[in-house]
């Protein structure tokens, strides 16, 4: 067993919990139910042990702290059951009651990591290790959790800065994973600030805080005088930067807008063009004193507490980042690691059983699962590095003025390699959702190799250098992007003017075959919808509350069925484009298809009739007035979910105030009895 570090700084005091009366025949009965209990786990006998657990639990009253070792207990018969969101529910009861209880922490803890929760895990760990119960074991956990997500995410980041000829990184390799984090560290992101006229490039280090942010624009402005940083968020509101937190969210923003704007397609934007740049303004103030210090007072204390606080702060926001970055991107490096300890975990859980056949049998086979996906996975990464160098190759041979007929050989044998890892990670697990709509994505690649259609990459253009106001850099970032759309639509007309009847013909065999694949990943990305539902729901969130966080959530994280609707639209708009080109009648039986696929999956009114505007036969498409219509009801709807979300808040609310005012009133009741005595009254445990 773990000793204390006792010389740990800063554990927080225990959390004092008000004494609840018990009567001695309740103690009684409790001590009774109590030693059924933990003879039917010690036997093995769960479901006999959860029903004494839960009638020692209906004996005591509301907020009584004995119910805390009952709630703990409960969580850790569900864990051996792989119910996990059941034992996260019990743990939460727990400390409801007791906030700062080591055991509810530290078993949450472990339900949230065998659930792929990472943040959450690591949340409690870090809680846990605040408290009088933080062990050795425990302080290791968290940091060795800390530092395998930021090194796998920093990899991450590196990787896709650097684009996709860059060499894979091993995340389960732990020297290579701390390499990987030292280099990313290194790897700047890039900062746009603009002082009066003057726009310069600031590279922030990953691992930069405010404070690092403030001193780098200050030596890029030497003679600015006394001036602070403030941002345009997406709603054009100019808001200031004063701590690490705030830079965060004003990366949030311009990640936000980034992902709305090229969708599913955000990973390919990010390896061809990098990431958009955080754009500030450097305003000058009247007075030194009022330059927001933020983290700087405390970063440049000498003492080894403020040190320690200032790394924390330092992780923390390292791990925001690149918890953002996966977010916007899609890209996951780690998820495999995170498969690989569920499996290992369970493996050793079913060994620990073994005496239980029963028991043994299922973790074993939930452990063959995990292992099954990470397999999957890992051939899925494989099979899109292969992927992303046929297109590298394509871009590179069409800016060199090549046509399709020369290149098209040397493509399709990264196509080729692609597409075997694919079918292998299909071959373990034909219903692996990635797999399906990264194979259905190749086909229609492959379809336009076939048909001979080579649209070259288009650069976004470089953008001039604003006044320093709010309107002149926004008007600045519309123009860049509007140049950008227009560039890529003359691009593609150019490149389907090339194509000819015959090609467009031989290539529909690999267009069917990449919709039949997009119809797959509908069905399975519908299935998988129903499960993660059914999951929020055991997890302990009513259905009003399901209903208002899901319409919260909408416009930015799409769910797997909408995903594989918007590339079965894609693919049926961009066959209709190439059936346009060589005057093929059926293009709009095509196109009216894939707007009805985009309507399904909720996409923007105004990105459709853009779309349908760059469309080749744009002249013969009837748009229609109803743009104010649909905009309209848009609105509506948007306004509608927003009201939800604030009832549920407001009954959330509503139900707190009423439970404070409930315990207000039990705070007289002084008095407890020891349930390990049976009669008499003292001071219930802790």
């Amino acid at each position: 067993m773990a000793k204390k570090n006792k010389s740990t700084a800063a554990q927080a005091k225990p959390v004092q919990v008000q004494p609840v009366e018990i009567s001695p025949e309740v103690a009684e009965k409790v001590s009774v139910l109590k030693v059924e209990a933990t003879n039917a786990f010690a036997k093995g006998d769960l479901n006999t042990a959860l029903s004494a657990y839960d009638k020692a639990i209906n004996e005591l009253p509301k907020n009584a702290v004995e119910r805390v070792d009952f709630l703990v207990n409960k969580a850790a018969c569900y864990i051996l059951q792989q119910k996990q969101s059941e034992a996260i529910k019990e743990c939460s009861a727990a400390l409801e009651i007791q906030p700062d209880s080591a055991r509810a922490l530290l078993r949450r803890a472990k339900a949230y990591e065998a659930q792929s929760e990472t943040r959450l895990a690591l949340s409690d760990y870090s809680a846990l290790n605040k408290t009088e119960g933080a062990t050795d074991e425990t302080r290791a956990a968290e940091k060795k959790l800390r530092e395998k997500t930021i090194a796998a995410a920093l990899a991450a980041a590196g990787a896709a800065r650097r684009g996709p000829a860059g060499r894979p990184h091993s995340a389960s390799n732990t020297n290579a994973a701390a390499n990987a984090a030292a280099n990313a560290a290194n790897s700047p992101i890039t900062v746009k600030v603009t002082c009066d006229n003057d726009t310069k490039l600031i590279y922030l280090p990953m691992n930069g805080t405010y404070a690092d942010l403030l001193a780098l624009t200050k030596a890029k402005f030497p003679a600015a005088g006394f001036r602070m940083l403030k941002y345009f968020d997406k709603d054009g509101d100019v808001v200031a930067i004063t701590n690490t937190q705030d830079l965060l969210t004003a990366f949030q923003d311009v990640y936000s807008i980034f992902m709305k704007q090229y969708g599913r397609n955000a990973q390919t934007a990010a390896s061809r063009m990098g990431l958009p740049p955080l754009r500030l303004v450097f305003v000058p103030v009247p007075f030194e004193a009022d330059v927001p210090l933020g983290e700087l007072a405390s970063s440049s204390s000498s003492s080894a507490a403020a040190a320690t606080a200032a790394e924390g702060v330092k992780d923390s926001w390292i791990y925001d980042f690149a918890n953002l970055f996966a977010s916007v991107t899609g890209l996951h490096p780690d998820a495999h690691v995170d498969l690989h300890t569920m499996g290992w975990e369970a493996v050793q859980k079913g060994l620990d059983t073994a005496i239980h056949h029963e028991e043994a049998e299922g973790l074993l086979l939930r452990a063959a699962d995990h292992f099954r996906d990470m397999a999957c996975l890992g051939l899925n990464n494989l099979a899109t590095v292969h992927q992303l160098l046929a297109n590298r190759f394509l871009d590179n041979s069409s800016k060199a003025g090549k046509k399709v007929e020369e290149v098209a050989d040397q493509a399709n044998v990264s196509y080729d390699r692609a597409q075997k890892h694919f079918n292998e990670a299909l071959a373990l697990n034909a219903r692996h959702f990635d797999s399906v709509i990264g194979l259905s994505q190749l086909m229609f690649e492959r379809c336009k190799v076939d048909a001979g259609l080579l649209v070259p990459d288009i650069k976004k253009p470089e953008e001039e250098a604003g006044s320093g106001e709010g309107e002149d850099s926004a008007s600045a970032s519309a123009s860049s992007e509007e140049k950008m759309t227009a560039a890529v639509a003359a691009a593609q007309k150019d490149a389907l003017a090339l194509l000819t009847a015959d090609r467009v013909a031989k290539s529909k065999a690999l267009f069917t075959q990449a919709l039949e694949l997009a119809d797959q990943a509908m069905a399975i990305g519908a299935e998988k919808d129903q499960e993660e539902s059914k999951k929020k729901k055991e997890s302990g969130a009513s259905d009003d509350e399901a209903a208002a966080a899901a319409a919260a959530a909408e416009e930015e994280e799409a769910s797997l069925s909408r995903q594989a609707q918007v590339v079965k639209g894609n693919f049926l708009f961009e066959w209709s484009q190439m059936q346009a080109a060589v005057n093929d009648d059926t293009w709009k039986a095509s196109l009216d298809q894939s707007m009805t696929l985009f309507r399904a999956a909720k996409c923007p009114v105004r990105d459709l009739r853009t779309a349908l505007r760059n469309h080749l036969k744009a002249s013969e498409i009837e748009l229609g007035p109803e743009e104010a219509e649909d905009e309209r009801k848009e609105a509506e709807e948007k306004k509608a979910a927003a009201a939800a979300v604030a009832q549920v808040e407001e009954e959330r609310k509503k139900k707190e105030e009423e439970g404070e005012a409930e315990k207000k009133k039990e705070e007289g009741v002084k008095g407890l009895p020891s349930l390990g005595k049976g009669k008499g009254k003292g001071k219930g445990k802790k």
